[in-house]
Parts: C-alpha cells; sequence; structure tokens
C-alpha cells in the first residue's frame, strides 16, 4: 500500500514517501508564547502611550501616589451598593493574579466603603478568587513550560497526602507574598492541592485575616476614604 493511498505525499521524482515535519512548537508552549508575547506588547503599547504614567523613571513615592489617587476615586462605588461590592471584589481578585502590591490600599477603600464585616467578607472573597486562579493558570504555564518546584520545598509539602488541610494551612502562612504563593501551590501535583481544603487554608490563614480585619477596623473608623488610605499607608 503506497503512502498516497494512506493519505500521504510521495517525492514526484523518486516516488517515495515525504515524512511530515514535526512542529518547532507543541500546541500548549504555541499558547504560552502567544500570551506572553500579548502581554509584552500590551506593557510596551501602554508605556508608549500613557500620559498620566509614565514608568520610565517612576520612583516608589509617585508610583504609589497615583494608585492613592485612583483608589481614592473608587469612593464612588458607594452609590452602587452591592454592585459597587462586587466590582471592589473583582479588582482586588484581578491585583492578587497579577501579583499587583495594592491589597492593602484596597482593603482600606473596602473597609471605609462598607465597613469591617462586609469589607473582610469581600478581601477574603477576593482572596479566594485570587488564588484559585492562579492555581489554574500556573498549572497551564507550568505544565508548558516544565516548570517545577525545589525538591526541598516538595519534600517538606509531602506530609500534604496525609495532613492535606493542616498542611497547606501552615504553608500558606509562609513569610512571602500570596503571588508567590498562590503560583507556587500551582507546580504540586494536582492530587496534593485538594480544592475544599486548599480554598478553606486560604481565607482561614490567621496571619491574614488578622492583618485584613486589622487594615478594616483602621478604614471603617475613618471619617472618609482619604483619611483611611492615609492612616493604613502610615500604619503598615
Amino acid at each position: 500500500m503506497t503512502a498516497a493511498m494512506l493519505g500521504g505525499s510521495t517525492d514526484k521524482k523518486t516516488d517515495e514517501p515525504i515524512t511530515a515535519k514535526k512542529p518547532l512548537l507543541s500546541m500548549n508552549k504555541l499558547v504560552v508564547v502567544i500570551i506572553l508575547g500579548g502581554l509584552a506588547l500590551a506593557a510596551v503599547v501602554g508605556a508608549m502611550t500613557g500620559s498620566s504614567l509614565t514608568p520610565v523613571g517612576m520612583g516608589k513615592a509617585e508610583l504609589m501616589r497615583q494608585v492613592r489617587d485612583a483608589v481614592i476615586s473608587m469612593q464612588a462605588l458607594r452609590q452602587y451598593g452591592p454592585l459597587g461590592w462586587i466590582v471592589l471584589v473583582l479588582i482586588s481578585a484581578v491585583c492578587l493574579i497579577f501579583c499587583l502590591p495594592f491589597s492593602a490600599l484596597l482593603d482600606a477603600a473596602l473597609g471605609n466603603i462598607y465597613g469591617v464585616f462586609l469589607g473582610t467578607a469581600a478581601s477574603l472573597f477576593a482572596e479566594l478568587l485570587g488564588a484559585l486562579c492562579a492555581l489554574f493558570i500556573g498549572r497551564r504555564f507550568g505544565k508548558a513550560l516544565g516548570l517545577e518546584l525545589p525538591d526541598a520545598i516538595t519534600a517538606r509539602m509531602a506530609s500534604v497526602r496525609t495532613s492535606p488541610f493542616t498542611c497547606l494551612l501552615l504553608a500558606r502562612m509562609a513569610p512571602c507574598t500570596n503571588g508567590l504563593k498562590n503560583y507556587a501551590f500551582a507546580l504540586l501535583p494536582e492530587e496534593d492541592v485538594p480544592l475544599p481544603q486548599y480554598s478553606v487554608a486560604v481565607v482561614a490563614c490567621p496571619p491574614n485575616v488578622f492583618l485584613t480585619v486589622s487594615i478594616m477596623v483602621v478604614a471603617a473608623n475613618a471619617d472618609n476614604l482619604v483619611l483611611a488610605l492615609d492612616q493604613v499607608l502610615g500604619g503598615f
């Protein structure tokens, strides 16, 4: 049976089958390259066209001032009630997914606008959304790029198979940023990160809950959002 009959192609001169060339990139890696390229292009375009925010040469103080002004403008969300609450939750979750260090400012806005209880609920809900989204995004990119955790960390997480909640909760208390922890968990095998236990560990992490409630209390007792942000920036 010839290659032509099997649906392949043959060389017209030698009548020999032509071996199909394998693609240089697998589909997963191609998707990753496209996404990373799009993000890089968006960053370049934003840097070239942004008039109020110029990343080149901008100091930390200037950047935080502009972020503070942007958060202050969010107080208009008061008039939208529950819808405004949902919008702030989604903004907070997006900042966590992209590892942007603005959680304290957004928590101050939530506390001042919606009070301690609803503000804390919104912050913890955003934390959970951010952690779960980072988990699934990290798994996709981790597999495509062949990323793995160091053997030392993997060995420390061995107890997750016998005591998943305790192990995950202690791991969430590690002294590093939430963004780094969110994506680090994505590099563990899926069976080592059961979603119910992981979700509870994210929400119930004692240091995070204590810091969140502290910010909410300070912000809720401030007369307005401007004072709330100033007190949070000065105290944390």
